[in-house]
């Protein structure tokens, strides 16, 4: 993979992401303060990571100021979640140790278009709530300080030495800018029909998105370095992947699904497709391999631990698993996908996603939590590496059963141990076995799908030859009602000659009465010929 080149660095299409990329602001139906469960379970789960790495922070140098920042705070309640669980976890620490409570400033960054103003009106509540929570407890309530910096974190937010800790979830893995590289010297798209890395993907697509990505990384590092105090520490939240493998499912099958929409908008004529080769989503899920590699490259860090797993988003109810899913992917894609397709095709599209959606059953991909502090003094030393993987799925093997003495539980733990594995190898089984089931229904859905859309063409080809069918009896139609117009006329021509005819009859018949009998046979001798007469002879 590394030895393939990008074909070119043209631009495939201009997107200012920091101009573009926000979340659904307001609180309405398809906001993203309304749609940010699944990002809420995402943070409950690894809370204590964050929440832990800060107390350690303070208690390493009980500051007078403790400053936070929160980078890609997004909109929503979310973004004092965390927040207040740190005041909290600092005010007991600070009491242990019998220190006064720190000031804390918190700084909430985002993107210049985020809805900062459904951020500030939670705000008196979650003070009153915080204060009012310690108070009852303490007696004193924290001074907690709140301000808003816009701004984009690849780059320099903060002044030199200004920060004591910093955080970021579920923001990393969004790019600067779509990938330079993913067309070919002609200027053609390379990844036609696909919005991200997919396993037909040209090589060259996963290669850009890594470059897009080790280069972004590095200035995120580079910029906090600079901003954290000596000892400060970053906790980072980032969507990733389970192995080296670019395509892999858990990172790539919500951009796969929104893939098959757009697809299926294009059969039905409701979206170019030139539209939809153009598209390219600025998002890369890394693997902790990539992470250490960017980390160790740029240098001004030191990895503490890399915490790798899965969360269970579902909720034992498809169909709700499939509306919770889509209305999330919505509020998070919705002012991108307008930016590039236009207005009105929202609603259209994500109730085809949701439909896609609705019979699959899935965990999400795979969470990077990664915790670098910076590179201490001596008066501060550095925690080791360490790696864990884990996994929030039912598939965590149970405890043991308590035995009523250690000699017992050394006798039973053969058996138990084989009975482990037996059951282990069991679970294995019904692992595979409920994939190969769910692939077997994903096949059948999508051999249903290709053969409802070649019923939808042939019904298009049919009806195109209707309608030139049509188009011919009408001109036929036409021109017979020509001739027809044309004999109402030759009619009415040969009528009026009739008229004329009779009038000289009645003439003749007068001049045969007065004239006598050799007058008649005359007449009748004449009247006994043909007449060669045409339509104009009888104009008088």
């Amino acid at each position: 993979m590394a030895s393939c080149q990008p074909p070119s660095t043209t631009e495939l299409v201009t997107m200012d992401v920091e101009s573009v990329l926000h979340m659904k602001g307001g609180l309405g139906e398809t906001s993203y303060a309304q749609n940010s469960s699944l990002q809420k379970k995402s943070m409950e789960a690894i809370k204590h990571i964050i929440v832990d790495s800060a107390t350690d922070v303070y208690a390493s140098r009980a500051p007078g100021c403790f400053t936070i920042a929160d980078l890609g705070c997004s909109s929503g309640t979310n973004a004092f979640s965390l927040v207040s669980k740190i005041v909290e976890s600092i005010h007991e620490k600070a009491r242990q140790s019998e220190r006064l409570m720190p000031e804390i400033l918190v700084f909430l960054n985002d993107l210049p278009t985020n809805d900062f103003n459904s951020v500030f009106l939670n705000f008196p509540e979650f003070t009153r709530k915080l204060k009012g929570g310690i108070e009852l407890q303490e007696g004193s309530a924290p001074s907690v300080y709140l301000a808003a910096l816009p701004g984009s974190f690849y780059g320099r937010l903060f002044p030199s030495n200004s920060l004591d800790f910093i955080y970021s979830c579920h923001s990393l893995h969004w790019l600067s800018e779509v990938p330079l590289g993913l067309v070919d010297g002609n200027g053609k798209p390379i990844n036609k029909g696909k919005i991200y890395i997919s396993n037909t993907s040209h090589p060259a697509v996963p290669l850009a998105y890594l470059r897009q990505f080790q280069k972004d990384f590095s200035l995120f590092l580079k910029s906090r370095s600079a901003e954290l105090r000596s000892g400060g520490r970053i906790v980072v939240l980032i969507l990733g992947r389970r192995t080296d493998d670019h395509s892999d499912k858990s990172a790539t099958v919500l951009w796969e699904l929104l893939d098959q929409s757009l697809a299926i908008m294009v059969s039905q004529e409701m979206v170019d497709e030139e539209k939809v080769d153009t598209y390219n989503v600025p998002f890369y899920a890394p693997s902790t391999k990539e992470i250490e590699d960017e980390v160790g490259r740029e240098g001004s860090f030191e990895i503490d631990f890399i915490q790798a797993y899965e969360l269970n988003t579902s909720t034992g109810d498809p169909h709700k698993d499939a509306r919770i899913t889509s209305m999330a992917i919505r509020a998070i894609q919705e002012s991108m996908i307008t930016h590039h397709f236009g207005e009105g095709i929202a609603d259209t599209l994500f109730q085809i996603y949701s439909g896609l959606l609705n019979p699959i059953r899935f965990f999400s991909g795979t969470t990077d939590s990664v915790s670098v502090p910076k590179e201490q003094s001596s008066r501060f030393p550095s925690k080791i590496f360490s790696f864990l993987s884990s996994t929030t799925k039912s598939s965590m093997a149970s405890s043991p059963s308590r035995t009523s003495s250690g000699s017992s539980q050394l006798q039973n733990s053969g058996s138990e141990e084989d009975l482990k594995a037996v059951m282990d190898q069991k679970k294995l089984k019904r692992m595979i076995s409920n994939r190969e089931s769910a692939r077997r229904s994903r096949m059948r859905k999508r051999k249903h799908l290709d053969e409802l859309m070649a019923q939808l063409n042939q019904l298009r080809k049919e009806n195109r030859q209707l309608s030139t069918a049509f188009s011919l009896t009408k001109q036929r139609y036409v021109a017979v009602e020509a001739e027809n117009c044309v004999l109402r006329a030759q009619m009415m021509e040969l009528d009026n000659s009739l008229q004329s005819l009779g009038e000289i009859l009645s003439f003749l018949n007068m001049n045969i009465n007065v004239s006598g009998h050799q007058m008649i046979d005359n007449s009748i001798k004449c009247l006994n010929q043909r007449i060669m007469a045409s339509a104009d002879m009888f104009y008088y």
